[in-house]
């Protein structure tokens, strides 16, 4: 689209807003164009569908344009019951894979996608932490995860190369308010994607190892194998 347009539509750099000033035009025509669309469908539509969708998404995803769509979703289609569950990406994977969801919106790595997934977008991973915090090498770098389910975590604790004398839980939290909270008071080092980095914080390059090459691929769309559970 942007070789199209020949203009940026997305703010690639760290910590930025993500769209850019002709990116912010082009989704005010896309909303007009999803709204026209609905009308038509909702006007045109003989056979209103109707069953239950059970949907797992994470805590970011309830605060991005997923919450939208889904509502929209709802508008379009009441006779569709809609079950949204919030939790950690490892935890809706594991669910969906067991049939306990229809579908999930949440993260894996790029290297973890599935041939059928349909990824929304893709971000970076960072090592962060506050300005504030001075890094020890001689002792366990104290870690901000966000629970034991976190994929994040699991990668810097079992999948990477240690720093140092490793690593020492500091905090678990699942919430990522909670999360930027503990960065800002200098509690720890956290792994976070770039879209919640916020003016202050300190990426850091070195004695870390670097966060998987392949970005991280955010909000892949998996539906599990067998037919959703419609009555």
């Amino acid at each position: 689209m942007e070789d199209v347009l020949g203009c940026d539509l997305v703010d690639r750099r760290t910590g930025q807003p993500r769209f850019t000033r002709e990116g912010e035009k082009l989704l005010c025509y896309a909303r007009r164009i999803l709204a026209l669309q609905d009308e038509a469908l909702h006007a045109l539509s003989t056979e209103p569908l109707s069953g239950r969708i059970r949907l797992g998404v994470t805590e970011d995803m309830t605060s991005s344009g997923v919450s939208c769509v889904l509502g929209r979703f709802t508008r379009l289609y009441p006779a569709i019951s809609v079950q949204i569950s919030v939790a950690q990406s490892g935890v809706s994977a594991g669910r969906l894979d067991r049939g306990a969801l229809d579908a999930g919106v949440f993260q894996v790595f790029a290297d973890d996608r599935r041939p059928d997934d349909v990824t929304l977008f893709e971000d970076s991973l960072n090592w962060v932490k506050s300005p504030e915090l001075a890094l020890d090498m001689g002792r366990p770098m104290p870690l901000l995860a966000f629970d034991v389910d976190c994929f994040y975590r699991d990668w810097a604790l079992h999948r990477a190369p240690l720093p140092g004398a490793g690593f020492r839980i500091m905090m678990e939290c699942a919430s990522i308010a909670g999360m930027t909270s503990a960065i800002r008071a200098g509690l720890g080092v956290i792994l976070l994607n770039g879209r919640h980095i916020e003016p202050g914080f300190d990426i850091v390059t070195d004695h870390f190892p670097p966060p998987p090459t392949s970005p991280v691929s955010f909000a892949p769309v998996r539906k599990r194998a067998m037919r959703p559970s419609w009555p």
